[in-house]
C-alpha cells in the first residue's frame, strides 16, 4: 500500500487491522465505534472516487483506539493522524452525525464502523463547499451514483446544521445544487468540476509557494477568483492578437460588428462579477465565433468592469 493512500481496496483491511489491534490493547469487553465520514467514506461506498489521503471519523472510544490507530499507522508508515478528528474544527461538523449514521460493518466483534447515508454525506460536503476540494465533484458523484433526491438532501442539511441558511455559503450551495439537479449529463458535469477544483487547487499550490503566510480560510475564494480572473483576460488577450492579424489578412473587419463585440463584452463582464466558477471555454468560444479583430477597448472595458457601451472599435 503506498503511504497515505486509502483505497476501496484496502480501507476494510485496515479497519479489519484496526480492530485487532484495539481488541488485543482492550479486550472484547468495552465495544468502540468510528464514525467515517468525508473522503473515505465516499471512497468506500462509490465508484467515482478512487483515493483519498486521510481518514476523517469521530471516535467513540476508550482511549486505546488511538494507540491501535498508532500501531496500524506504524505498521503501514502513515503519517501521524492517518485516522483523525480535525474536521471537527471545520464548517461541516455537526453534533449529529452519530445520531443518523448507520452501521457499514463490525470488525473483530468489537470495531463497529457507521457511514450516513447519501443524502447526509451531500449535506456535509455543501456546508464545506470548497472549490479546490472534493466537495463539488463529491456532491455530484453521490447524486450520480445513488440518485438520491433533492428533497432529502434539502432535509439532511436541516438536521445537521437546523437550517439552511446556517450553511456558510448558503447561496452558493443552493444555487449549486439547483443546477445540478437541472442538468442533463451528471458524468460530463463530474468531470468539469472535477477539472476546476484541480486547476484552484494549483492555483492556490502556486500562490502558496510564491507568497508566505497569505492564504488563509477567509481569503481563499477571493485568490481563487482574482486568479481565474486574471487567466480570463490573458486567453482573451490571445484569441485578440490571434483575431487582429487574421483581420489584417481577411481584411474583414467592420464597425458593423461592433454592437455583437461588446454584447460578449457585456457577457464576460457579467461573469466576471457575478459567478464563482468562471466557464473560460465557453467565453473563447463567443469570442471565436466572430471572424474579425477583438477590438483593445474590449479588454479594457473588461479590466476595469465598464460596462457603457460604445462603437469606437479600431484596430
Amino acid at each position: 500500500m503506498n503511504k497515505d493512500s486509502f483505497t476501496k481496496e484496502n480501507i476494510d483491511d485496515l479497519f479489519k487491522e484496526l480492530g485487532k489491534e484495539f481488541r488485543k490493547l482492550n479486550g472484547n469487553k468495552m465495544p468502540a465505534e468510528i464514525v467515517v465520514v468525508g473522503g473515505a467514506a465516499i471512497v468506500a461506498k462509490y465508484g467515482f472516487r478512487d483515493t483519498t489521503t486521510d481518514i476523517d471519523a469521530l471516535l467513540y472510544s476508550s482511549s486505546a483506539m488511538k494507540e491501535a490507530i498508532n500501531k496500524v499507522g506504524d505498521k503501514y508508515n502513515f503519517s501521524n493522524g492517518w485516522i483523525n478528528q480535525d474536521f471537527k474544527k471545520t464548517s461541516s461538523y455537526s453534533d449529529q452525525i452519530l445520531l443518523y449514521s448507520k452501521p457499514y460493518r463490525t470488525f473483530s466483534n468489537v470495531l463497529t464502523v457507521r457511514m450516513l447515508p447519501d443524502e447526509y454525506l451531500v449535506a456535509m460536503k455543501l456546508a464545506s463547499f470548497r472549490a479546490y476540494k472534493h466537495d463539488r465533484s463529491d456532491i455530484i458523484g453521490i447524486i450520480n451514483e445513488s440518485h438520491v433526491s433533492e428533497e432529502k438532501i434539502r432535509t439532511a442539511v436541516n438536521n445537521l446544521y437546523g437550517k439552511w441558511g446556517n450553511l456558510c455559503n448558503a447561496n452558493e450551495a443552493d444555487l449549486f445544487l439547483k443546477d445540478v439537479y437541472k442538468s442533463e449529463n451528471l458524468k460530463e458535469l463530474l468531470d468539469s468540476v472535477t477539472e476546476n477544483e484541480q486547476d484552484n487547487f494549483k492555483i492556490l499550490k502556486k500562490v502558496d509557494s510564491e507568497y508566505d503566510n497569505v492564504l488563509n480560510k477567509n481569503n481563499v475564494d477571493d485568490v481563487i477568483k482574482a486568479a481565474q480572473k486574471a487567466q480570463l483576460i490573458e486567453r482573451l488577450k490571445d484569441c485578440e492578437i490571434s483575431c487582429r492579424e487574421n483581420s489584417k489578412k481577411t481584411g474583414s473587419f467592420s464597425k458593423s460588428v461592433s454592437g455583437d463585440y461588446l454584447n460578449v463584452a457585456d457577457c464576460i463582464c457579467d461573469i466576471l462579477k457575478e459567478k464563482d466558477s468562471l466557464n473560460l471555454d465557453d467565453c473563447i468560444s463567443k469570442l471565436s465565433k466572430f471572424d474579425n479583430s477583438i477590438s483593445k477597448n474590449i479588454i479594457e472595458r473588461i479590466t476595469s468592469k465598464n460596462i457603457e457601451k460604445t462603437n469606437d472599435i479600431e484596430l
